[in-house]
């Protein structure tokens, strides 16, 4: 198992007051998809590329919205994490996020992100 490098660097960044940084992270044929469920048959979803992430970007919580990830795993050219998102210190969501990174740069070509208040893990919860 490599090194997590993608989603070390994401996360840390939609976490600041400058997550339009995280257009440095990804190629210039980039595409992603984030489902963000409601509840029950209740979902949003983003999905396209840099210029809808750049979009997505402008539209979301400014350090409002934290991460905490619980588990990082790179496989050959495969990042996944998973982990929680709070709002103001309460408990948002779940979720999972894998991206497909390019092999020499690093950055990201693809990422699938879903998320839930359905399901909620906590951090005790990792051996």
């Amino acid at each position: 198992m490599s090194e997590v490098t993608f989603l070390n660097a994401w996360y840390e960044i939609l976490d600041s007051n400058d997550d339009s940084r995280a257009l440095d992270l990804v190629t210039d044929d980039f595409e992603f998809s984030i489902l963000y469920s409601g509840g029950p048959g209740v979902f949003t979803e983003f999905s396209g590329g840099r210029t809808t992430l750049e979009e997505f970007l402008k539209g979301r919580p400014k350090s409002e919205r934290l991460h905490d990830v619980f588990a990082y795993q790179r496989m050959g050219n495969f990042e996944t994490a998973f982990g929680r998102s709070t709002q103001g210190g309460s408990f948002e969501a779940s979720f999972n996020a894998t991206a497909q990174l390019d092999p020499v740069s690093n950055k990201a070509r693809r990422l699938l992100i879903c998320r839930t208040p359905a399901v909620e893990f906590s951090s005790n919860s990792v051996s």
